[in-house]
């Protein structure tokens, strides 16, 4: 399933827009939970939203620990 997908992303002419609604972070200590709406434009056009997980690293940056982007 995945292969189709990636398949069907890297055969279009694609282009990302950010979607007209708000993308919301929660925090809590070193954990953020971030929701956000995402549209791809193409010859198939295909809008999601997206659920991502991330820690605070000791140098105060942010990793994904987990990306979802048909979190719905």
């Amino acid at each position: 399933a995945l292969r189709t997908h990636h398949h069907f992303l890297t055969k279009q002419k694609l282009i990302l827009i950010p979607a007209e609604v708000k993308t919301t972070v929660y925090e809590s200590s070193d954990i953020a939970l971030m929701r956000s709406t995402w549209r791809i434009l193409g010859d198939k056009p295909i809008e999601g939203e997206s659920l991502e997980v991330l820690r605070r690293q000791a140098d105060g940056s942010w990793k994904y620990v987990i990306d979802m982007p048909f979190g719905r």
